[in-house]
């Protein structure tokens, strides 16, 4: 089954709907001063409209967002890495003959 396109019954470009809801999510404005600053890069929208957009589209650009984070903030680590940190509760291989000094008393490491 393919999957259908939020955007499929909605003439507008999606590109534009993604402007406007990202300008209301991410900065502090107004529906209003949304519609403004939209209609002075020549798209000729309502706040409804935007508000409209907002409720149905916010979900869709906070998943974007979060996968866009998650690419550029945490990376991936290689496999190599992963294995060479120790799992959790894994004891290492500690030199019977080895001292240790914690607190300033001197021990013996070995068991």
């Amino acid at each position: 089954m393919t999957k259908r396109s939020p955007f499929k019954y909605i003439k507008t470009s999606p590109e534009i709907i993604r402007l406007a809801v990202m300008l209301y999510v991410r900065f502090p404005l107004s529906l209003r001063n949304v519609e403004d600053l939209l209609h002075e890069r020549g798209v000729a929208i309502s706040h409804e409209t935007v508000r409209f957009w907002w409720h149905r589209f916010t979900a869709q650009h906070s998943l974007e967002v979060r996968d866009v984070t998650k690419i550029l903030v945490r990376p991936r680590r290689s496999p190599a890495i992963r294995a060479s940190r120790a799992a959790v509760g894994q004891r290492g291989i500690v030199d019977p003959d080895q001292s240790l000094v914690i607190s300033g008393n001197t021990g013996r490491a070995g068991i």
